[in-house]
């Protein structure tokens, strides 16, 4: 598991806009949304063709929260990313920032039809879960994905954010979803990076501006006292 500490300064500065702490015991869980993120083979299956080894690691976490929150008639939303015909559509990305080979490694293991595009088998996954496609880091972002319609369709104002890569599509959709007004909660030991350091960061940057941050014994104890 990632060793966590929010970075001083971050805590520093939240403390001093005077932020309120993090709860969900005034959530409605009809209005929330567990929103799972990238929990694919590709990133967490070992050896996985982008493996995030600590990915594995938040599996358990994530399943214990799906299930609270299924329990409770909140949202449970599954998000994969689908690179499929995005080389042209996203060329800055794949042209300009990859190289060929890596490119074409990441189009083809992050497509519908390929194992790596699966969710990994050992998540806790319903049939009556909400399932949403990405082909971008941010599910917010807009041509994205229909995320933002559907919740808001659901009368969905909360959203707890959790997966892999915490510093790249966690981070970017948790970004995004505050902007566009949704109360934020991005959970520290149910999201995943590639270094402690990285993860950290991006603990740092949710708790100063974009997000409440709480572990998952938090959340669970909250919605229990909820209910």
């Amino acid at each position: 598991m990632h060793r966590i500490r929010i970075p001083d300064h971050a805590l520093r500065l939240s403390r001093q806009r005077g932020r309120l702490a993090t709860s969900l015991e005034d959530v409605d869980p009809l209005r929330c949304a567990l929103l799972v993120i990238d929990m694919q083979n590709a990133f967490v299956a070992p050896g996985g063709a982008l493996e995030i080894v600590y990915a594995r690691e938040i599996v358990p976490a994530i399943n214990r929260l799906a299930d609270a929150f299924r329990q409770r008639g909140a949202t449970v939303c599954w998000i994969q990313t689908d690179f499929r015909g995005q080389a042209d559509a996203w060329s800055n990305w794949f042209g300009r920032r990859l190289d060929p080979d890596a490119a074409a490694v990441m189009i083809e293991n992050l497509s519908q039809g390929h194992p790596g595009y699966e969710l990994f088998p050992a998540l806790s996954v319903a049939s009556t879960d909400m399932f949403s496609t990405k082909t971008r880091f941010s599910a917010f972002i807009q041509g994205a994905s229909d995320l933002d319609e559907v919740l808001r369709g659901r009368g969905v104002d909360t959203v707890v954010v959790t997966g892999t890569v915490s510093n790249i599509c966690c981070e970017s959709t948790a970004r995004d979803a505050m902007m566009l007004n949704y109360r934020t909660v991005f959970v520290s030991d149910a999201n995943a990076a590639r270094t402690d350091e990285e993860h950290n960061a991006t603990l740092g940057n949710m708790v100063q501006c974009f997000a409440d941050v709480a572990s998952t014994d938090a959340l669970l104890q909250q919605l229990n006292r909820r209910t």
